[in-house]
């Protein structure tokens, strides 16, 4: 098999597997290359390739964001590096028994998430407040993006 590096050469090698020429269905082998990354990302769910990383600075008194990163999936950790603190996760029931106050304010220790990221309004709360401005870091899945031309 030869060596594949891009998606025109995966095309290109698959046509030649099937007798075809991929120019001429070139939108159903595009398809089909998503398909396979797809299938490969809920296989391999740990993948490197899949670990991204966002920084996000937190301003003091705001509790709230709704700016995931475009291609967040899933959070695997959140850390503020300068107090060498590692955040934990707690489920949206978890984090409301805690009863978080807004008046409540310090180095966040906890985070939950609300909403859903399929339709892209999931957001993120933290407890305590940040009593002032500091910059966590975001380390999550991200979603693979579709490939739309052959390079």
């Amino acid at each position: 098999m030869a060596y594949v590096s891009s998606v025109g050469n995966i095309m290109e090698e698959a046509a030649a597997r099937l007798n075809e020429t991929y120019t001429d269905e070139e939108g159903q082998y595009l398809n089909w290359v998503n398909l396979c990354t797809r299938d490969i990302a809920i296989t391999f769910p740990q993948a490197p390739f899949l670990y991204a990383s966002a920084n996000r600075t937190l301003s003091a008194g705001t509790r709230h964001y709704t700016n995931l990163p475009s291609d967040f999936e899933k959070m695997i950790t959140v850390v503020y590096p300068t107090g060498d603190v590692k955040l934990k996760y707690l489920t949206e029931e978890e984090f409301s028994s805690i009863q978080p106050s807004a008046a409540e304010a310090g180095t966040p220790a906890v985070y939950t998430l609300h909403g859903n990221v399929a339709t892209a309004n999931q957001q993120i709360e933290f407890f305590p407040v940040p009593g002032s401005a500091l910059t966590v870091i975001y380390q999550y899945r991200a979603l693979l993006t579709d490939v739309s031309a052959q390079s």
